[in-house]
């Protein structure tokens, strides 16, 4: 079985240390599992705080008995526009954090709704962890495959 979290961080302009953007724990036994194929996978939602740029986002990886990489895109979601990416990664080892340094393609605009994306390129399965009380982050929502989830949050 395959969980993912993420950990989405940013830089701050004067002052280096990371600083996470968004962040929710996995919420007791509730993993499911979603087609992983672009452009859709699984999603969240967030709103972003700082102004620089997004640097990294981290994906707690569960399963790696299959080979196919996965891939991090960052966007707008007003305008869809691609704020940042990453290559594609594999999973070395079993209940890991994978990093997916960020290739940043525009300037995050501070106080936008933003989605981080998760896919597998060749479309095989994500599972992930999430959080299904609506308190948890009232900001956002976790989509998969592209429909809407209100009231849960992707464990990042």
């Amino acid at each position: 079985m395959k969980k993912a979290a993420l950990l989405l961080v940013s830089l701050m302009a004067l002052a280096y240390p990371a600083t996470k953007q968004y962040e929710i724990v996995p919420y007791r036994n509730c993993i499911s599992s979603a087609p992983g194929a672009p452009p859709y996978g699984i999603s969240q939602s967030f709103i972003n705080v700082v102004d620089d740029s997004l640097t990294k986002v981290s994906v707690w990886i569960g399963d790696t008995f299959t080979s196919e990489p996965y891939k991090v895109e960052v966007k707008d979601s007003a305008t869809d526009i691609l704020l940042a990416h990453s290559q594609e990664r594999q999973a070395s080892q079993c209940w890991a954090w994978l990093d997916f340094p960020l290739l940043r393609d525009n300037p995050p605009v501070r106080g936008r709704t933003c989605k981080v994306i998760v896919t597998r390129p060749t479309g095989a399965a994500i599972s992930y962890a999430y959080d299904p009380r609506e308190s948890t982050y009232a900001y956002g929502c976790l989509s998969v495959g592209g429909t809407a989830h209100p009231g849960e949050d992707l464990a990042v």
